[in-house]
């Protein structure tokens, strides 16, 4: 039977899309004692294992000598094709036929495109313009010195920095920077969690002025912030190489737990002296002005008691011995001054300030001095 059938002719008469389903046809046989052909696949062009069922044709039927192989995995396929009569005595192997299979299909891309208003760049991670349909892409604004970050736009919105944004079709974002009012300002979020923000040195407990690493950057929620979980009474941390006299101290803070103590100093002589004032709360009391080292007269409290978890704006004045501030929560309307008095101290630096139980965090601390002349805008050629 081997040796009187002929041998087949095969040929792929289609192309499967996405590389599934192979189509073969080859030319019939016209032998009288023919019954039909059978199919087999091979991975490596030597064992070969049949792929469907036999298939019977009578003698010369061209529209017979078709066959599909359905579902083909990815790989380096081969195939051939015998004939076969009522004995299931076979020919030889027709000539042999090679496909490599990839049914794997690149994923849509998409454009990033980043846009700013003002001095500053926006930083991508990962970076690039164009990416992978489903990544999710980081970007962070990064103001230019003497800017500050204001807010997103287009496909991003609000102030947090960073954000994430899915790339799921093209998307444009805008980073709208303003001209910086303050002569320092600090968000944090240029530093990584865990690390000691520059220039900023940790005093001990009980007013201690001996360094010690007590506060760091935490991750609350995607924000930087600057903070403790340390329970240990009247520790500090203070900006170092600063003595300012007239300025806008502001910023935010917030506590776990108001049982324990929560503050701002300012007009500070740390680390040289033991002497400051602050804006604090302990003891589930409210935020008042509390001297250490020193005195102040005149209205000292705010009357805002917080709760836990909760931020708490401030906004402190001072101009030589007078001090005026304000406590209130964050997403309320600014209230007018709360605290109006008069002190000793009429310079110095400033930092924060934390007592017993709780995590005690801070973020957004800016220094105003009026007396700064802010760059001009819009600088331009004309005819």
């Amino acid at each position: 039977m081997k040796k009187t059938i002929v041998v087949l002719i095969l040929l792929i008469s289609t192309i499967a899309l996405a590389g599934e389903d192979v189509h073969f046809a080859w030319d019939p046989n016209s032998e009288s004692i023919l019954v039909g052909y059978k199919i087999y696949r091979s991975n490596d062009g030597n064992a070969y294992i049949q792929v469907g069922n036999d298939k019977l044709c009578a003698p010369n039927d061209e529209a017979c000598c078709r066959f599909t192989d359905s579902g083909v995995p990815d790989g380096t396929w081969y195939w051939v094709v015998t004939a076969y009569n009522s004995k299931n005595e076979e020919s030889v192997y027709s000539n042999q036929l090679t496909k490599i299979i990839d049914t794997s299909v690149p994923p849509d891309q998409y454009e990033l495109s980043t846009i700013t208003n003002g001095n500053g760049g926006i930083s991508t991670n990962p970076s690039g313009t164009i990416f992978d349909d489903g990544t999710m892409v980081e970007l962070t604004a990064i103001p230019a010195t003497g800017w500050v970050f204001d807010y997103w736009a287009g496909d991003l919105s609000g102030s947090v920095n960073p954000q994430s944004l899915l790339i799921d079709s093209d998307r444009v974002v805008t980073a709208n920077f303003a001209i910086s009012s303050y002569s320092f300002f600090e968000n944090f979020n240029g530093y990584t969690v865990g690390s000691d923000p520059v220039d900023w040195i940790d005093t001990g407990a009980n007013n201690s002025m001996s360094e010690v690493d007590l506060f760091e950057v935490f991750d609350l929620s995607g924000e930087k912030v600057f903070g403790t979980n340390s329970t240990l009474p009247n520790i500090h941390s203070h900006r170092v190489g600063v003595d300012i006299s007239t300025y806008e101290y502001s910023g935010r803070m917030m506590t776990t737990d108001p049982g324990g103590g929560i503050g701002v100093t300012f007009n500070s002589q740390y680390p040289i002296q033991d002497i400051y004032y602050r804006l604090r709360q302990y003891n589930n009391g409210s935020f008042h002005i509390n001297p250490h080292g020193a005195n102040v007269q005149g209205d000292i409290d705010t009357g805002v008691v917080p709760i836990a978890n909760a931020w708490y704006m401030f906004r402190i004045m001072v101009e030589e011995g007078s001090i005026k501030a304000k406590v209130w929560k964050s997403g309320d309307a600014e209230p007018g001054w709360q605290i109006d008095c008069f002190g000793s101290l009429t310079n110095g630096t400033f930092g924060i300030w934390s007592y017993s139980s709780g995590s005690k965090y801070w973020d957004d601390l800016a220094i105003s001095q009026e007396s700064e002349l802010l760059p001009p805008q819009n600088f331009r050629m004309v005819e």
